[in-house]
Parts: C-alpha cells; sequence; structure tokens
C-alpha cells in the first residue's frame, strides 16, 4: 500500500518526521516531548475557484457548506427511563384468546361425553369471536390463538352435532321397528341387533 505524496511523515511532505521507533518513553513526571505544532493550511478567499484542485502537495479541503442550526439531530435523544432503540416492550397476549383455544380443545377431548364436546367448542369458539375483536382494538398478541380457537370450536361444536343427530335417528329408528322380538322383550337386544347389522 502506497501513501499519499502529502501524507505527514513522508519526507519532502513537509510534515513532521516519523518518530523515533527505538526512543524510549519519558520517565514517570516528566513531560511528553510532542512534535511541534504546525498551524493548518489556509482557507480559500472568497473569490478563488472551488472547482480547481489544490496545489500539488497540499491537502484539498472540500468547501463548506451553510453552517447547521444547532437543533434536533437525526439521533433520538435519550432521557430517565426512556427505551432503548430495537427493544420495545411486547405487547401482552390477549387472555381470552388464550382461554378460548383452551375451551375448545378441551371441546376437541370431551367429543365423546354426549354433547358436551358440542357446548364446550362452541364457548371455545364464541369466545375466540370476542378475542379476535379485542385484539383489533387494542393491538394486542394472540389473533392466532382466538382464529384457532375458533376454528377449532365451530368443527367440534358441528362434530358433536352431528353426532348427536345420528345417536337420535339411530335411537328413534330402534324404537320404532318391531325388531322380531317376543312380548317381553325389553329392547335392547333389538338395538344391539340394529347397530350390528
Amino acid at each position: 500500500m502506497t501513501q499519499p505524496e502529502n501524507w505527514p511523515g513522508n519526507p519532502g511532505s513537509g510534515g513532521p518526521p516519523p518518530a523515533d521507533p527505538t526512543a524510549s518513553p519519558p520517565a514517570y513526571g516528566e513531560p511528553y516531548p510532542y512534535p511541534p505544532a504546525t498551524p493548518p493550511p489556509a482557507a480559500p478567499s472568497p473569490g478563488e475557484h472551488l472547482g480547481q484542485q489544490p496545489a500539488p502537495g497540499q491537502p484539498y479541503y472540500p468547501p463548506a457548506g451553510p453552517a447547521a442550526p444547532y437543533g434536533p439531530s437525526g439521533y433520538a435523544q435519550y432521557g430517565y427511563g426512556s427505551q432503548y432503540p430495537g427493544y420495545a416492550t411486547p405487547m401482552p397476549h390477549n387472555t381470552l384468546a388464550i382461554a378460548a383455544i383452551v375451551a375448545s380443545v378441551l371441546g376437541v377431548f370431551s367429543l365423546c361425553a354426549y354433547g358436551v364436546g358440542g357446548i364446550i367448542g362452541a364457548v371455545g369458539a364464541v369466545l375466540g369471536h370476542v378475542a379476535k375483536r379485542q385484539i383489533n382494538e387494542r393491538g394486542e398478541n394472540g389473533a392466532g390463538l382466538a382464529k384457532a380457537a375458533i376454528i377449532i370450536g365451530w368443527i367440534t361444536t358441528a362434530i358433536a352435532v352431528l353426532s348427536l343427530v345420528v345417536i337420535i335417528v339411530i335411537g328413534v329408528y330402534v324404537a320404532t321397528t318391531d325388531g322380531g322380538g317376543g312380548a317381553g322383550d325389553s329392547g335392547s337386544y333389538d338395538a344391539l341387533a340394529a347397530l350390528t347389522g
């Protein structure tokens, strides 16, 4: 890597000579020998053409623009108790959405109980609708939980209603048909025969 001609320390650049690498630092309490200060080059006069390149060996200074007023900068000002950038406090999850998904999943597990799964699933779906509305109003997290609760709750309710209808139809069919049993038959055998074929 080559250094430009006007780099300080280059021979003939007019800058200070490089420090002696074999010199030892000053003893404790002695002042450090700084190189003599050189004044900065003079700024171009107002009538001088600013578009031309500086003379060889002279540093280039870009023209100064208008001074910026002391005002708000592009950086955020932080005071006592403020948040750091990029670390926003997370929004809380909607509690009703969590309750809705719990109720909907309980409805799935209670489908084996005659009709109870449908009631619990419907409660979960309704809670999911209310939670979704609250999330839209308040800007909370949990929209996915509310949507899942609505879907699972209504599917659970539909399955429970269909299974209840099938149970009622089979019960009515068995009660109204004569299975060929005698007068003393209780009818439980006929229902078993109807289910098994």
